[in-house]
């Protein structure tokens, strides 16, 4: 995907579909999230645009450090990192033990 990137800097017409498929990607994993925030499972004191788009930062930056990184990238850290994304995002819980709002 990186050298996909890479190439549509120089092609305006590949960045462009790469844009598109890019924010409909955004689109649905933010639709994902707004869902989880309704049914009080994702936590709701962050816009679902946003989580969104740290959480495919995040994943982004791993698969752009994979290739150069592998041995730093088990089957165990892989576990741990995604523990630690939905650690992120599940609800914040309160004082009194309710999710915030």
């Amino acid at each position: 995907m990186f050298q996909l990137l890479a190439h549509a800097r120089h092609d305006p017409a590949f960045a462009a579909l790469i844009e598109r498929r890019y924010a409909r990607y955004r689109q649905v994993n933010t639709e994902i999230l707004a869902r989880g925030q309704e049914q009080g499972v994702i936590r709701d004191d962050i816009p679902a645009d946003l989580l969104s788009d740290q959480l495919s930062a995040m994943g982004d930056g791993w698969m752009m450090m994979y290739p150069f990184e592998p041995e730093r990238f088990t089957p165990e850290r892989l576990r741990s990192l995604v523990d630690a994304a939905v650690t992120l995002i599940s609800p914040v819980s309160s004082p009194a033990g309710r999710t915030s709002k």
